[in-house]
């Protein structure tokens, strides 16, 4: 299937399922350390500190909540955004029907994923904090960081 990039221009993207999919990952971190989910630390480990004889009295390190969105248009519908995955302590995805979330579930990365982000993070660029509204916008920041 043909779709148009930002530019109008025609790029092919694969299909899955009859439905073009873009990928958009965002992850949120509490503000302030104030979190709204539960302290990161379970029970076990309290009693293991208790056992070993270790006090911490440093502040648990804020809960990260990722989410993982997809940009859908099936059968010529109306493309919108629509949540496929998160990730609060155990990765949790969008069942068959989009209607139910699985149960919550270790997440598991291949090491070759691992090996292909350390590429990814050594070789690519890392735009952060970046104000832009489109991607061509984007690309024109990235292009005047690299003339700096």
């Amino acid at each position: 299937m043909s779709s148009e990039n930002v530019d109008g221009k025609p790029n092919n993207l694969g299909e899955r399922g009859g439905a073009r999919s873009y990928t958009f990952l965002r992850i949120v971190q509490p503000v302030f350390n104030h979190s709204i989910f539960t302290s990161a630390v379970s029970p076990a480990a309290e009693r293991i500190r208790f056992i070993l004889g270790e006090e911490d009295d440093s502040p648990a390190p804020p809960q990260l909540f990722t989410e993982l969105d997809e940009l859908l248009a099936v059968d010529g519908q109306e493309m919108e955004w629509k949540e496929t995955a998160r990730w609060i302590k155990f990765e949790e995805k969008v069942e068959q029907g989009g209607e139910r979330w699985s149960k919550p579930h270790v997440a598991t990365l291949s090491l070759h994923s691992l090996f292909e982000l350390r590429t990814c993070m050594e070789k690519g660029s890392i735009m952060l904090d970046h104000e832009a509204s489109s991607l061509p916008q984007l690309v024109v920041l990235g292009q005047g960081r690299r003339g700096s």
